[in-house]
């Protein structure tokens, strides 16, 4: 536990330095008027770009914690040598209040215990894992995917958690940058809480209020074991929240600098293919908005080529498409993996998940279409509801409703997105940030007319109330779990009696009112509870191995330290199902097998977590050489003609 509070600390401030040096290099932080918006910006725009620069650098060299220090030592010395960014850095003091500083404690520490459980998502020990390793010992070896086809799919995510896997932490630090990204999102709340507290609430603070109470309890609560893995769809569905607000706080060009919610967009266009949509539409409306001007279309391109290059090319030194799956501008080489087997991972996530079969297993094959949307309807009932929702509230706010400016583009994002996923791969868990915007902006739109013809004095009285309606709805959204009422509650009369105790005979307290400088600890305090009332839910996986492994059926990794000090290892574990339904874990096994003269580990029962390496999952291709020999594994691999 101490070794996330740490690594998160370390990460708060290189994202701060990193974010720092680009909005001072080729964006703008003035075009971001209140500085409190500004620091959030600044810290997603240095972590996109952080997870950017390690994935360029695995290109090169592995991914060990010398060298990514050094790029991130070399990121951040612009935020040192310029006068204006040095003052930016030393005007963020001013938020270091005691409030803020506990309350931001308060959801770390909640964070940290909430993902302190091992990784047990199927995916992840398929190939985020294997991906992570992979980086951090030898960083991107050619014709990867031959390995694993898996193996192939790139994300920036993996490259930010591997410098942390390595000697006493590997195999233990695998929810680091997930855990990261839940605390910087629930830094909103304490954002929030304290503007509708003062009564300073803009449009922009009102969109962040509902998309985080929408979002955050909501994929917390759904996806639990995402969050434990370094699976990237959590980062994905928050960044689209991010940029999307990023957006309505910068609505018209400097003309001086690039937009902190394209960079954004660009540092997360590595992070998944399935935010294609979002950095379309975000690259169309900065080009738009810098059109007439050279100097900013010259620096619009550099910025550009430096962001998408890195991922373009690990994906085509991995697999020999730079879009893998798809296999448009193929190369041909000697690393490629076949075109057959590239198309079939592009059919993986349209019809595994959604439509229930494999598409290699005839004997699971649907006998029609209506079997096949049958199984759509039963397997992602909530997705095509939500999507129903979706896509008629943003079709009514696009062509229906008189939207300004940049606002417009917000719903025209959620319904290209939405529609793009559901024809890739029709699964709530790649269309979840898209599938809710149309529903916040909808509530947006509303709340907005209802406080235009509201009178002043009312306005103030409701933005008191508010704030602990705001409290208990987000409490809410962390439901249903056995002891979250519970804890939801003792966090709002606990956090009210903590502000209350030292003003007890102030005439504030007479009035019932509570300062709004400590309204950010009591918002922290409650998002910190539902995040904890979380972490007491265990899922079936997670009974049935503590029930085997208490009844000695199932032999846990050794772990001799304690840990509030560092995370546990990882499980090397498999499920199968019994005549009940009942699942039951076993270990894994594994063998070694010699192909063209090379030994490879393959499971033999489970799949390959964070096995020694290299490593297949569903076993070793008959046709896989090493491309260079002398270089070893890091040479890559290629195929035998």
């Amino acid at each position: 536990m101490l070794f996330y509070l740490i690594a998160w600390a370390v990460l708060f401030c290189v994202c701060l330095m990193v974010g720092t040096s680009v909005l001072g290099l080729v964006g703008c932080p003035s075009a971001i008027e209140r500085p409190a918006d500004r620091l959030l910006a600044t810290l997603w725009v240095g972590l996109l770009t952080l997870a950017t620069a390690l994935l360029a650098l695995s290109i090169v060299a592995p991914l060990r914690p010398h060298w990514c220090a050094l790029v991130a030592a070399g990121l951040s010395l612009p935020a040192l040598w310029s006068k204006e960014s040095r003052q930016t850095l030393k005007a963020y003091r001013g938020f270091c209040t005691l409030p803020v500083v506990l309350g931001v404690l308060a959801i770390a520490l909640a964070a940290a215990w909430f993902v302190l459980r091992g990784t047990l998502l199927e995916d992840a020990r398929m190939y985020h894992i294997p991906r992570v390793r992979w980086y951090s010992e030898y960083g991107t070896v050619f014709g990867l995917a031959l390995l694993e086809p898996h193996l192939g799919f790139t994300s920036t995510w993996h490259a930010l958690t591997a410098p942390f896997d390595v000697g006493i932490f590997r195999g233990r630090a695998y929810a680091l940058a997930n855990g990261f990204v839940c605390l910087l999102f629930a830094v909103n709340f304490l954002l929030v809480g304290r503007r509708i507290c003062q009564g300073k609430m803009l449009d922009s603070d009102w969109f962040l209020t509902i998309a985080s109470v929408i979002y955050f309890g909501n994929l917390i609560r759904r996806y639990t074991q995402i969050v434990f893995s370094p699976s990237p769809d959590v980062i994905v569905t928050f960044s689209i929240v991010m940029i999307c607000w990023l957006f309505l706080i910068e609505s018209k060009p400097s003309g001086r600098g690039l937009r902190a919610a394209w960079l954004c967009s660009l540092g997360a266009s590595g992070l998944k293919l399935s935010l294609a949509p979002l950095v379309a539409i975000s690259t169309l409306v900065e080009l738009w908005g810098i059109r007439t001007s050279f100097f900013l279309l010259r620096r619009f391109s550099v910025v550009l080529i430096a962001y998408v290059v890195p991922f373009l090319a690990v994906q085509c030194i991995s697999t020999g498409f730079p879009l893998y799956p798809s296999t448009i501008l193929g190369l041909g080489t000697d690393w490629a993996i076949d075109a057959q087997t590239a198309e079939l991972e592009a059919k993986l996530p349209a019809f595994t998940v959604p439509f229930g079969f494999h598409p290699t297993l005839s004997s699971e094959t649907p006998s029609g279409w209506i079997q096949m949307f049958s199984n759509l309807a039963k397997n992602q009932s909530y997705f095509i509801f939500l999507s129903f929702v979706n896509i008629s509230f943003c079709i009514w706010l696009v062509f229906f409703k008189n939207l300004e400016g940049i606002f417009r583009i917000i719903p025209v994002l959620g319904l290209i997105g939405n529609i793009f996923v559901f024809a890739a791969g029709p699964d709530i868990r790649y269309g979840f940030g898209f599938v809710h915007i149309g529903p916040v902006v909808f509530a947006h739109v509303w709340i907005l007319e209802w406080m235009k013809n509201k009178e002043e004095k009312l306005k103030l009285n409701f933005s008191e109330r508010t704030f602990w309606w705001f409290l208990l709805i987000a409490a809410l959204t962390f439901l249903p779990l056995r002891v979250s009422t519970g804890a939801a509650i003792l966090a709002l009369v606990g956090g009210s009696a903590l502000v209350l105790l030292p003003f007890r005979h102030s005439a504030w307290l007479r009035t019932s009112r509570l300062p709004w400088q400590w309204s950010p600890l009591v918002a922290a305090l409650t998002v910190a509870a539902g995040l904890a009332a979380t972490a007491c839910a265990r899922d079936a996986t997670e009974m049935a191995i503590e029930s085997y492994a208490g009844a000695g059926l199932l032999r846990l990794p050794e772990n001799s330290v304690s840990t509030w000090l560092l995370p546990p290892p990882t499980i090397r574990f498999y499920l199968t199902v019994g005549p009940d339904g009942a699942l039951i874990p076993a270990n894994s096994r594994y063998g070694v097998q010699t192909v063209r003269g090379y030994q490879y580990v393959y499971p033999v029962e489970g799949l390959c977590g964070d096995a020694e390496l290299p490593c297949g999952s569903f076993g070793i291709r008959s046709d896989i050489l090493w491309r260079d020999p002398k270089r070893g594994l890091a040479g890559g691999f290629s195929r035998a003609e």
